[in-house]
């Protein structure tokens, strides 16, 4: 592609410096990044001062993107794509390969994001990415469809990245018709290559001349497609032949393609990339990899020790599952023993666990303890590979079948060792989402403190914490549903302890008989309007009980209130456990049913721990139309406003909410200021993708729900279809809509599981609400249940409708008294170093925890204070670490209070250590506040310090401070007083500017400029985003904004050169008066409403005959006159001088005409004064670059400018009246209100 050259001085000089600091970044041979740096913000500075080259921009960041992405660093990889893609949007032209330029950099900075482990920004950048689907033979249809069949094939690989499989199948298919092109036109290498993508992501069976021929194209070109594929069609080639023996041509390939991966890609995959191409490989495969990759890795330096551990691993695990190859066997297993990554060691002896297991049918195999050490050593340490699901889903299989050998041992457990066992196991396999505490990290000792060792033990006792919760909870009980090898287990406890019962085939296949029976009548209903046959559901739901072990039943029978957490790995959760027969009751309707999303969520809601805001306030939402082919939701509307009409009858803020209003941010900062949100809408679950449809065309993702929550959450009604639905991803991760709303702290969600009738689920809730306003929420879901099966609804319709969480939480918010323990155990970490004060209150905590042993939080928190007693204050680096881990034990056993005091300590601790690390810490510590906060408003001067202390850890050397003045001779204790009055001012002013943007009051610029309005809106914006420090960046910004316009039709195109002086003056003179740290929307939004007033008088008054602009036009031409005199003069004392003279001729003469205007046309000032600040602004092209003369120039006409601008508001007044009406006139939202308690409806 051409490269436009620059036409502006300044511009001119940035691009040298971007071409010298590029050939010193190649000269390094690519070492040193600082040059490529130096070179990218030359770029950036070319693009701000001349946006005619934004065409040049994005092809080199394009460029230099496609061509050294693996040499480069993610954040430079990410601010390439970015200012690569500002450039794009700037670009004016049409050229054919646009598209492909724009990919690249979406792609880029895809996988920046993920490198980042920002994931699902990863997937958001790429789904923005649209490729060609046209056919085109021509050249550059050609190149078209090679470079989308290469985008698309990364697309699939990050898409599988993120877990999104179901789409990352389609564009691995879309990847092969793109590809077409390249082979022979023969249909059938076609339809193999095709195939070959359905046998990665499916169990289809790959003809062997298929394979062979995919691996003839691939081995031919491998260096055009990305290593990841080439890993990935090796391990289809092993699949298809796993003996390695039907095909010596195939044998061949993968062994040359082998070969090529490791000669091309060792330096950037890890020994983690290849164990997936060792499931069911032959011996002689597995040794030939490993060792080409290991002396790959020698020849270019790498580490081959990783590679070198792989072998046993993978060989004895895969390549001897029959009982003949039993000595390899046991050889391999003794090599495991001597490896030293225990990333490695973990997952070969999980995979020994599994071989043994299938070879010897053992039920306690001998390896299972080295995996479970060697599992713990990683657990224990936080090894970041348990955050990689790769690894974790390599534990699935072994955690599997050692859950029934943990289970067995419970009998005879007098110290509970295997109790606090199963509960780990357990839980591996049910990863619940959670916000990150990344930055306790930075603090984590490799082992737990010894002296925590004892607290981590009676917070990892789940079973123990459930039994004792369970006391207060009287008729109840909990099973945990597990899948292990052939056998369903069923692990139930009672206030009593823990019994296991184990049934084989007849439960699971009555069970997922009932699912389908139960979801066929559903779809039949929904789709076909056929009645459900409430006789055949019977059946199904009599059967499945029945086929309970006799144990489970007669627990369930005895009980009122029954805990289910089923097993996502084999799609338990589907089984309508409360239209089960229980004798002649739905269970639903004879019991309290609910559902736990794992072991250590069923703890916590036993425990009744779970926070929200105690004022009555409720977000009653519906969507009645989606955007797609989802039809009109009839009652969705009737239904929230029944609802909200309901409870603001009963003294709830119920504020009315139109649905246009509604996006995944309207929701998600508003949920910490609401005790309950209802919505109904309707739900969208494709494959893994799971999301409520929201208004415009938005949807609420589980990872909007879990990024967004502030660990205050209210309770939820998701009445939508299907979003109580789950999605197993592996290692144990689970995504949901409403699984994600309980991990973001919710007490209780109530979702359907199935499609719902749109009618009877409005219906439900009517009933549900009524009960809800004497009853927990379990009850008053039983007894609506119970409403709607006396009134002839079939248990089809509302069998469902499930409860997850605490039901004995009720729709009245209630205020918890915190425990004694809980208040004692905060005290005693505010008294860093009292050892009088902690001694008192560890007796204290020791001598209730004698009068209830079985109390295992209480005996964590005083292991906890005994620990601070002895624990070395003195060393601050050493006592950060040990409260890091008291952080995670508080979290761990609901004492929120305590876990944010212990983080307020750490970041105190951490003051004076790496700026980058301290403002992590400080984050993660206002991260514990919110929901203690929202509890107890008394903790608001704590969170204010640390918003304070963030904001100015974030601004480094702009940090604010306070300056004071004072006449020689005045008091050094009058200076302090004053400096101390002015310090508390500044820091009040930043404590509230920051609550607003911690609120979510702040405003967002606007994804897609299709008008005007969104256009200005963004360009009012643009100063929190951009840096505008010099007027060339200003006036290239507004000639870039007033292009925009002219390309929405709302400017023509012979106006766009006197818009950019107009804008180029209001945009300055408007960014300037926002505040520094959070500009309020009804800021930006009165603004953008004067910008397209001044927009549309442009239109009507800005003509060449306009009386009124005879009396400006010809400003810039007088500048550039007095100014262009001084080139001719020399640099002696005269000049300083001769620039005075000027500069004060451009100063009055604005002062002049403005005068002249405000004489004739006064209708025309706000015009006048727009025009005259956007004419300095545009002739202000001086530069530090240039030498000290220009500079001063530059610094002496920004001071016209701001002389001028202080006229500003009095000129604009006109403009500025209308376009602030609405903001003076409309009345605060329910977001306003709620976060400044202003009108806030009676409390608890």
């Amino acid at each position: 592609m051409p490269m436009r050259q620059p036409k502006r001085r300044e511009a001119q000089v940035w691009l040298v410096q971007f071409n010298q600091h590029l050939m010193e970044w190649l000269k390094s041979s690519r070492s040193n990044e600082q040059h490529l740096r130096e070179a990218f913000i030359a770029l950036r500075s070319m693009l701000e001062r001349e946006p005619e080259v934004a065409e040049t921009v994005s092809n080199l960041c394009a460029t230099l993107l496609h061509q050294h992405a693996s040499v480069l660093q993610p954040d430079l990889i990410e601010d390439l794509a970015r200012l690569g893609l500002d450039a794009q949007q700037m670009r004016s032209d049409d050229h054919p390969l646009r598209w492909a330029e724009h990919a690249i950099l979406q792609l880029a900075l895809a996988r920046a994001a993920n490198a980042q482990h920002r994931r699902y920004d990863a997937l958001r950048a790429v789904r923005t990415i649209e490729l060609p689907t046209q056919q085109d033979l021509s050249p550059v249809g050609c190149l078209k469809r090679y470079l989308g069949a290469k985008v698309d094939g990364e697309l699939a690989a990050l898409f599988e990245e993120v877990l999104d499989r179901v789409q990352a199948e389609k564009h691995a298919r879309a990847a092969v018709e793109a590809c077409d092109w390249l082979i022979p036109s023969d249909e059938n290498l076609v339809g193999l290559l095709r195939a070959l993508t359905q046998l990665f992501y499916g169990d289809a069976q790959l003809p062997e001349q298929a394979m062979e021929a995919a691996m003839q194209a691939m081995a031919y070109d491998l260096y055009e497609i990305e290593i990841q594929n080439a890993v990935r069609m090796t391990r289809c080639a092993i699949t298809a032949d796993p003996a390695g023996v039907s095909s010596e041509t195939l044998t061949a390939l993968v062994e040359q393609t082998i070969d090529r991966i490791t000669k091309r890609g060792v330096a950037d995959l890890t020994a983690v990339d290849f164990i997936t191409l060792f499931r069911q490989a032959p011996e002689k495969l597995c040794r030939t990899l490993i060792e080409k990759v290991a002396s790959a890795a020698e020849a270019v330096q790498i580490d081959r020790a990783p590679f070198d551990a792989l072998l046993p691993a993978a060989a004895a695990a895969y390549a001897t599952c029959v009982p003949a190859a039993r000595r390899k066997f046991l050889k391999s297993a003794a090599a495991l023993e001597d490896l030293d990554d225990p990333v490695i060691r973990c997952v070969g002896a999980g995979l020994l666990v599994v071989a043994e297991t299938r070879t010897g049918g053992s039920d306690d195999p001998p390896h299972g303890a080295a995996f479970l050490q060697a599992l713990d050593g990683l657990i224990r340490r936080n090894d970041k590979a348990m955050h990689d699901w790769r690894i974790r889903a390599e534990f699935d299989d072994p955690i599997g079948v050692l859950v029934a050998t943990a289970a067995s041992r419970l009998t005879d457990d007098a110290d509970g060792k295997h109790r606090i066992r199963l509960a780990q196991l357990l839980d591996s396999l049910r990863v619940a989402p959670s916000q990150a505490l990344d930055w306790l990290e930075l603090l984590s000792a490799d082992e737990t403190p010894p002296l925590l060792e004892h607290a981590r033990r009676h917070t990892d006792d789940l079973f123990g914490r459930l039994v004792f919760a369970l006391r207060s909870w009287p008729r109840t009980v909990a099973i945990v549903l597990q899948a292990a090898g052939d056998k369903i287990l069923f692990i139930c406890t009672t206030a009593a302890g823990v019994r296991v019962f184990e049934d084989g085939e007849e439960f699971r296949s009555a069970a997922f008989e009932a699912a389908q029976c139960v979801a066929g009548q559903m779809a039949d209903y929904t789709g076909l309007q056929v009645p459900p046959d409430d006789a055949v559901v019977r059946r199904a739901a009599h059967a499945t009980f029945d086929a309970l072990p006799v144990g489970v039943r007669a627990l369930v029978t005895e009980s009122d209130t029954v805990l289910v957490c089923p097993d996502y790995r084999v799609n338990a959760d589907s089984i309508p456990f409360e239209i089960l027969q229980c004798g002649d009751e739905w269970l639903g309707i004879a019991k309290v049913v609910t559902r736990l999303p794992s072991l250590e969520a069923m703890v916590f809601a036993a425990e009744g721990s779970r926070r929200r805001v105690l004022e009555r306030r409720l977000l009653s939402i519906a969507i009645t139309q989606a955007q797609g082919s989802n039809p009109p939701l009839a009652a969705a509307g009737e239904e929230a406003e029944s609802v909200r009409a309901s409870l603001a009858s009963a003294g709830w803020d119920a504020p009315p909410i139109h649905e246009s209003r509604v996006d995944p941010p309207f929701i998600l900062n508003r949920t910490p200021f609401a005790a309950h949100l209802h919505i109904a809408a309707h739900g969208d679950v494709d494959g893994a993708s799971h999301a409520v449809l929201l208004s415009r065309g938005t949807r609420l993702t589980p990872e909007d729900v879990i990024d967004g929550s502030h660990g205050c959450t209210p309770t939820v009604w998701l009445n939508t279809c299907v979003l109580g639905q789950s999605s197993y991803l592996g290692g144990g991760a689970v995504r949901g809509v409403a699984q994600a709303f309980i991990a973001a702290g919710a007490p209780a969600v109530i979702a359907n599981l199935l499609p719902v009738d749109d009618q009877v689920s409005s219906r439900f809730a009517e009933r549900f609400y009524v009960h809800a306003a004497a009853h927990g929420f379990g009850e008053a879901l039983r007894r609506a249940r119970r409403d709607l099966a006396d009134d002839g609804v079939s248990p089809v319709l509302w069998g469902s409708t499930v409860l997850m969480g605490d039901s004995r939480v009720t729709l009245q918010p209630n205020a918890m008294k915190p425990a004694a323990w809980q208040q004692e155990l905060v005290q005693a970490l505010s008294q860093r170093g009292d050892l009088k004060v902690l001694a008192v209150l560890g007796d204290a905590l020791d001598l209730e925890s004698q009068r209830e042993p079985d109390d295992q939080r209480l005996a964590c928190a005083a292991e906890i204070v005994r620990t601070l007693r002895h624990a070395d204050s003195g060393s601050p680096q050493d006592y950060a670490m040990l409260l890091a881990e008291v952080c995670r034990l508080c979290l761990r056993i609901q004492a929120a209070d305590a876990a944010a005091i212990a983080a307020y300590a750490i970041s105190e601790l951490a003051q004076g250590a790496d700026r980058l690390v301290e403002l992590l810490i400080t984050q993660g510590a206002i991260g514990l506040f919110r929901p203690v906060e929202a509890m107890n408003p008394g903790w608001s001067e704590l969170t204010n310090q640390l918003l304070i202390r963030a904001e100015q850890l974030r601004r480094g050397d702009r940090a604010f401070s306070v300056n004071v003045r004072a006449p020689e001779g005045t008091h050094n204790a009058d200076l302090d007083e004053t400096r101390r009055i002015g310090q508390s001012i500044t820091e009040t002013k930043l404590a509230i500017d920051l609550r607003s943007a911690w609120y979510g009051l702040t405003p967002a610029p606007r994804p897609s400029e299709t008008s005007a309005e969104d256009i200005l809106w963004n360009a009012v914006m643009a100063s929190r985003a951009k840096s505008f420090e010099d007027m060339p960046e200003t006036i290239a910004y507004a000639r870039h904004v007033a292009a925009k316009l002219a390309g929405c039709s709302a400017l023509p195109p012979e106006r766009v050169h006197l818009a950019a002086t107009m804008l180029a003056g209001l945009l300055k003179w408007m960014w300037d008066s926002q505040n520094l740290v959070a500009v309020e929307k009804e800021m930006i939004e009165s603004q953008a409403r004067v910008a397209q007033l001044a927009l549309a008088s442009l239109l009507s008054n800005w003509s060449t005959d306009a009386a009124w602009m005879a009396l400006v036009s010809d400003y810039a031409k007088r500048i550039e006159e007095w100014l262009g005199a001084l080139d001719e003069l020399p640099y002696d004392e005269k000049l300083n001088a001769a620039i005075d003279s000027a500069i004060g001729c451009v100063r009055d003469d604005a002062s002049a005409r403005l005068k002249r205007i405000e004489e004739q046309f006064p209708d025309r000032v706000p015009d006048a004064i727009t025009f005259l600040m956007g004419t300095l602004v545009e002739s202000n092209t001086y530069s530090y670059t240039e030498g000290s003369v220009p500079e001063d120039i530059c610094e002496k006409l920004k001071g016209v400018h701001h002389q001028l601008s202080m006229q500003a508001e009095r000129c604009l007044m006109p403009w500025l009246m209308e376009g602030f009406r609405v903001a003076r006139e409309s009345e605060l939202d329910e977001l306003q209100r709620w976060c400044y308690a202003i009108g806030a409806a009676p409390t608890a």
